[in-house]
């Protein structure tokens, strides 16, 4: 488990800074993400997940929703009565809960050679096997069961090279594979019988001739030679007369004593292939802080003995104590971060054709995710195999919020932005790590910051 915080600022009248989640992955390789927020100390609530896998290049864009600061809440409900007080400190609860953004990578390689019951790294170099698989498992839902390696009773799984449980799990998938043609040349024969029945017994059309293989253009023979031709048409030098319907393709002529050509084929080239990654890229102004998981923050509650070591779920109420006690201008706000409803994905078909890109809208951001929990449940077994290879990304965002512009912070109000922004970074650093300013702070900058911040050195 990772937390992360992220600390924007804005001035008057200008819009929050635009983050977006940015997921690619190589080639011949994947993983599942998984977007959601924590519902508790070992709970994780996912909304969105897809599969990126094979030079996929998702771009989700996150839109920030700020919430008042501790003393404007208190301002607020302080004329209430004592019923909708309560109400209003439940309904922030539940608002700075939500302020906790998650996401979860699941490593599926891994996975797969623990649900297969294959050694570890065994299926790194057996790239057209792992590419079988994930077919079988997300087109087809094939149970994993059925592909498995399974040991007999009287004889220990660890004495079992390794290449023989490799080569039974490839002896599975192509008898799988194997099933699946007959089943798809039975449906189509079934197809062309209710065809031929429901037009008098007449046999279906023949499908047409390939595009690249034959040009019946009359104009053909006046074309440049084949090498010089930009597209993907094969032209003889003396076209062959158009087919006859209903009747097979003709054959292709050659002119008498010349050679056959060869076929022309323009390859798109293919696009460099970035790493494996799932970060948070910030197109506005703003600071991040990343830092490993503490040990145990301050104040948080200790989760229970199957947790994590503690409850991540009160990071949240923990920073809203800490913004009232110091910060002094009531200007950091929880900011709660929401998924986009359009996101861009750059998807590339085979090796030799060029990236696309399109946008998933709300219908496949819902297709994507069923094919994500579909995968996770063959690698899975139903939740029966535990996933070990995961990492979940836990991120904490606030927003510093000026009152003025920025001419007018420094000029009217005499105010050094750059100080609160300062102030602002070192009371949600010093929550995440766990560890006093003094520490935080280079020692060339310490008594700078200890002049205009005096209460961070005071904790």
């Amino acid at each position: 488990v990772f937390l992360h915080s992220h600390v924007g600022h804005r001035f008057s009248h200008e819009p929050l800074s635009q983050l977006e989640v940015n997921a690619r992955a190589r080639q011949f390789s994947g993983f599942i993400l998984l977007v959601g927020r924590i519902g508790g100390p070992s709970l994780f609530l996912p909304s969105h997940a897809m599969i990126i896998q094979n030079k996929d290049d998702f771009r989700i864009p996150l839109i920030l929703e700020e919430i008042p600061t501790p003393k404007e809440f208190q301002d607020a409900i302080e004329s209430l009565s004592p019923e909708q007080q309560r109400f209003a400190k439940a309904f922030r609860s539940m608002q700075l809960e939500s302020t906790l953004f998650a996401m979860c990578v699941v490593q599926i390689k891994p996975q797969l050679e623990k649900v297969l019951n294959l050694p570890p790294d065994s299926l790194t170099k057996e790239i057209k096997l792992t590419q079988d698989l994930l077919e079988l498992f997300i087109k087809y839902q094939i149970p994993s069961d059925l592909l498995s390696w399974k040991c007999d009773l009287f004889v220990d799984p660890a004495d079992v090279p390794s290449k023989e449980k490799i080569d039974a799990v490839k002896a599975y998938v192509a008898a799988m594979q194997e099933m699946l043609k007959e089943s798809k040349e039975k449906e189509i024969q079934q197809a062309k019988d209710e065809w031929t029945y429901s037009h008098g017994g007449v046999p279906p059309p023949p499908p047409p001739p390939p595009v690249s293989s034959i040009c019946y253009q009359p104009t053909c023979a006046a074309l440049p030679p084949p090498m010089a031709i930009p597209s993907r048409v094969m032209c003889a030098p003396m076209c062959a007369p158009p087919p006859m319907p209903g009747g097979p393709p003709p054959m292709p002529m050659a002119a008498p004593g010349a050679p056959a050509p060869a076929p022309v084929l323009r390859r798109a080239v293919p696009a460099s292939a970035p790493k494996v990654v799932a970060h948070v890229a910030a197109k506005g102004s703003g600071e991040t802080a990343a830092a490993e998981p503490p040990t145990h923050p301050h104040g948080v509650e200790e989760a229970p003995a199957s947790g994590t070591g503690f409850d991540i779920s009160q990071i949240p109420h923990v920073l809203e104590k800490r913004y009232a006690a110091l910060d002094e201008d009531s200007a950091l706000r929880p900011t709660i971060i929401n998924v986009g409803k359009t996101w861009t994905k750059e998807h590339q078909e085979g090796l030799l054709s060029k990236p696309e890109k399109k946008s998933i809208g709300v219908d496949e951001q819902k297709e994507e995710k069923t094919k994500a929990f579909d995968l996770l449940d063959a690698l899975t077994k139903s939740g029966v195999v535990p996933i070990n290879d995961a990492s979940l990304h836990v991120i904490v965002t606030a927003t510093h919020c000026f009152d003025k512009t920025l001419m007018d912070t420094v000029i009217q109000k005499s105010v050094n932005p750059v100080e609160k922004l300062e102030r602002s970074v070192l009371i949600v650093s010093t929550t995440i790590h766990d560890k006093p300013a003094e520490e935080l702070v280079k020692a060339a900058q310490r008594e700078r910051v200890m002049t205009y911040s005096p209460k961070l050195f005071l904790q």
